[in-house]
């Protein structure tokens, strides 16, 4: 069957070794499917014969599978090679991707309380309430929000908080890496060693030790032209929190308390070992002068 327009044959029908075949004559002409849609003639699908007979839908697409590049029933959708989407893809189930994932320009958004696990193993990452929380085993192992990391404990005190409970859960040990931007004297960082028991010592535990990085001297007006620092180190006596030993930025050392020397030891002086004092095991002490 042959269409024509005036004198101009532009399409026919015909038989194809028993098929039904149809087709456009005329070079570079679109082949149109219009519909009438309550009155309105609709284009509802356009092969471009200048495109390789790109196939444009102007309406949704619905059918079992679509397959792209070669079948796959196992899928509804399955593209045998490059997949590109120029807006929003929403995923209703599990999305599984068995090769690398590459996200440019954007953020991957997931909804709060949900995760990134990995399998069925209940390692995963988790953000809730504020906190980005790691698990491990199903356990919270690490924590992370405005105040700090936590190893150990799900509420950090401060920038890094490790945290160990005792087998009957009563005992706690930490430590925590803090801050002090006083500004002046005292500012610094501290590591600090907690200890809390739940049967008696202070309400809510205790710093028992703590190795501190300290500013040593007040800084003049505007910005300092340097700095002069030490270490302090502190222990609880009795409940009794307080500075044992300083070692200040000139080299200095100063103790809160006592040195005692153990049998047989002694202390040096001088970089040639000018003076020394050793104690004996036998309960005496003597000092030496071996310089000149």
């Amino acid at each position: 069957v042959r269409l024509y327009d005036g004198s101009s044959l532009y399409a026919q029908f015909k038989d194809d070794d028993d098929r039904f075949r149809i087709e456009g004559l005329l070079a570079n002409k679109d082949m149109m499917f219009v519909l009438n849609d309550g009155g309105t003639p609709t284009t509802a699908l356009k092969l471009d014969a200048a495109s390789g007979g790109d196939a444009l839908f102007y309406g949704d697409v619905q059918a079992p599978g679509i397959y792209v590049g070669s079948t796959n029933t196992s899928y509804d959708l399955y593209n045998n090679g490059t997949s590109y989407f120029n807006g929003a893809v929403t995923v209703d189930d599990v999305l599984t991707v068995n090769g690398g994932l590459n996200v440019n320009g954007a953020h991957i958004n997931i909804d709060a309380g949900m995760s990134f696990q990995w399998g069925d193993s209940h390692e995963r990452i988790e953000q809730s309430d504020g906190h980005l929380e790691f698990f491990v085993n199903n356990g919270e192992a690490m924590t992370l929000d405005t105040n700090g990391l936590g190893l150990g404990t799900t509420d950090a005190a401060a920038p890094l908080h490790i945290k160990e409970t005792g087998s009957t859960s009563a005992v706690h040990e930490f430590i925590r890496v803090e801050n002090h931007a006083l500004g002046g004297t005292g500012a610094g960082s501290s590591i600090n060693f907690h200890h809390y028991h739940a049967g008696g010592g202070p309400s809510g535990g205790a710093k028992v030790a703590s190795i501190t990085a300290q500013n040593m001297a007040s800084w003049p007006a505007g910005t300092p032209s340097s700095y002069s620092s030490g270490l302090t180190f502190g222990t609880l006596h009795e409940n009794t929190f307080e500075e044992r030993m300083r070692i200040t930025s000139d080299g200095n050392a100063t103790f809160a308390g006592e040195v005692k020397l153990a049998d047989d030891k002694k202390i040096t002086l001088g970089a040639s070992d000018d003076i020394q004092f050793k104690h004996h095991n036998s309960g005496y002490g003597h000092l030496e002068n071996t310089g000149t």
